[in-house]
């Protein structure tokens, strides 16, 4: 995730609402409960439809706005992102492996070659789902940084046409995928699209001026809502895609019609933004574990996991800053300090 300037307060509403929906994505029962069937599971599908393209968007519209690939070399860039993407993802991997293995397998039969091989290069099958972002962010940050670094010296009257090309043809590889989840290729196919769509909306936002008034934008971001909603309701299956778009949309307008309020909240939500995403889904499903015992139902289970995930992570983020004997580059790749 790209380093934020302190001006772009709309990009830091986008991280903190993604990160809100990130975490309440992931705030509900494995099954039963009365969750299955209800409106609560039918919001959480819908946020599912964009929550995560959001971050994609995110990352394409920094990117084509950073001037990093501009003042150093590809190779120096994508190390960068390699470190702050894959440490993480590799090392709390390689810990929690066998703890959590063990208590799903209640043994360690599952440990032979072909779990490990999974586990690491197989991001789906990673030892904690949400991870699958990780690699799959890196490599789209690796092939749409690539694509920038070549055009970089490209006549800028053609740059539209380059940018536009690159959104209809990762466009047409999201209709069919690589269907393989081996090193995230599936999501790599389908997530790409959106990071040219971000830097599609870099170029947008730089270039072209529309002039839309405050309210004007917060009424159009409604009425995209209301059309993504309709289709949902409709038919989720047909106009996913739909959906997707028409939500990114009315978010950005959200962000940009917000921008001069809360700066310092959603600055601070934004700063922690990947320590959020890294860690709340594991104290999440260690407080899921407990409420399943006590057999609580979905509401209250959805209310302490949201509070958990984020809470948490927001205290380990401040605890480790203020224990200036421990921070170290290593341990700022594992916690997501940014």
């Amino acid at each position: 995730m790209s380093q934020i300037k302190a001006k772009r307060n709309d990009i830091n509403i986008l991280y903190s609402i993604g990160a809100i929906l990130a975490v309440l994505g992931h705030s509900h029962p494995n099954a039963g409960a009365g969750y299955e069937g209800s409106i609560f599971n039918q919001i959480l599908i819908f946020i599912y439809t964009f929550h995560m393209p959001l971050f994609f968007v995110i990352a394409g519209i920094l990117l084509f706005n950073s001037k990093s690939l501009e003042n150093k070399s590809f190779g120096l860039f994508i190390k960068e992102k390699a470190l702050k993407l894959l440490t993480p993802y590799f090392v709390l991997t390689a810990i929690f492996l066998i703890p959590k293995g063990y208590i799903e397998f209640g043994n360690f039969g599952f440990l032979n070659f072909e779990f490990l091989l999974k586990v690491f290069l197989s991001p789906r099958n990673n030892t904690w789902g949400h991870f699958w972002f990780l690699p799959v962010l890196f490599f789209c940050y690796l092939i749409t940084a690539g694509i920038k670094k070549l055009t970089l010296k490209a006549n800028e009257k053609y740059l539209p046409v380059i940018l536009i090309s690159l959104v209809v043809l990762s466009g047409i590889l999201t209709v069919k995928p690589i269907n393989t989840q081996w090193l995230g290729l599936k999501d790599i196919s389908i997530n790409l699209f959106y990071m040219q769509l971000g830097m599609l909306l870099g170029f947008c936002e730089k270039h072209l001026k529309f002039n839309l008034n405050k309210t004007l934008k917060i009424v159009v971001a409604i009425l995209l809502f209301a059309v993504s909603v309709v289709a949902f309701v409709y038919n989720y299956a047909a106009l996913k895609n739909l959906i997707t778009i028409c939500m990114l949309l009315s978010l950005i307008l959200i962000a940009k019609a917000l921008e001069n309020f809360f700066e310092k909240g959603f600055g601070f939500i934004s700063k922690n933004i990947f320590t959020i995403f890294i860690y709340s889904w594991i104290f999440q499903s260690i407080a899921l574990m407990v409420l399943e015992k006590l057999k609580a139902n979905y509401i209250a289970m959805a209310v302490v996991m949201f509070i958990v995930g984020i809470l948490i992570p927001l205290a380990i983020s401040y605890i480790y800053k203020k224990l200036k004997f421990l921070n170290c580059k290593f341990f700022d790749l594992c916690l997501g300090m940014r």
